[in-house]
């Protein structure tokens, strides 16, 4: 159904009350023989690695700002924007750590609970939705442009003043959640 907007929309979303409770436990657990802190040190050394090869790159960075400062102000001087070359840091944030397949954590959250009440503010709003259009031999429709007779019933919804409402929602587990991964895995092998 398609819908129109006459006018800029004014909507402000404020949480009254809104809070998590519960208990949270996290497990750690490792496959037989494995030397789970062996792979953990092997991991931070990455790391460590990783946040010294950013650090090389930003302060050469800021070593070619500098030499090129000199340039950068001339062309500002002269008002040649075009020919500046600006300055960039060329860092990849992203580091590429491989989840640890035999050793596992286990995150429980007992007595879960979610709450939220929402107060929400609109104000001066005018919005059609069409409820219904009918085709007729008549008539015929291509996309938003039509041409013949046609019956349609819309929905005009328009305030001038501000309008409030209060709602939200309350989610209780009264089960436990539990989820399982793979240690420095991104997905969750188990949700239960």
């Amino acid at each position: 159904m398609p819908c129109s907007n006459e006018s800029e929309i004014t909507v402000g979303i404020t949480c009254r009350t809104c809070y998590i409770l519960g208990n949270a436990s996290v497990h750690f657990r490792a496959d037989g023989d494995f030397n789970a802190s062996a792979a953990i040190d092997s991991i931070t050394q990455d790391v460590k690695d990783t946040i010294v090869n950013i650090t090389d790159a930003a302060e050469q960075a800021i070593k070619d700002t500098a030499d090129n400062a000199t340039n950068i102000a001339r062309h500002l001087i002269d008002g040649d924007l075009e020919d500046i070359t600006w300055p960039t840091l060329p860092i990849d944030f992203n580091m590429d750590i491989q989840g640890v397949p035999q050793s596992h954590l286990t995150f429980q959250f007992d007595n879960l609970e979610l709450y939220a009440e929402l107060e929400t503010s609109i104000a001066n709003t005018s919005y059609t939705l069409n409820l219904y259009r009918q085709q007729t031999p008549l008539g015929i429709g291509l996309r938003n442009q039509n041409l013949g007779v046609f019956f349609s019933v819309d929905l005009l919804l328009s305030t001038v003043a501000e309008v409030d409402m209060i709602s939200g929602f309350h989610i209780k587990f009264d089960d436990s959640v539990t989820i399982n991964m793979d240690f420095f895995n991104a997905n969750f092998s188990d949700i239960s």
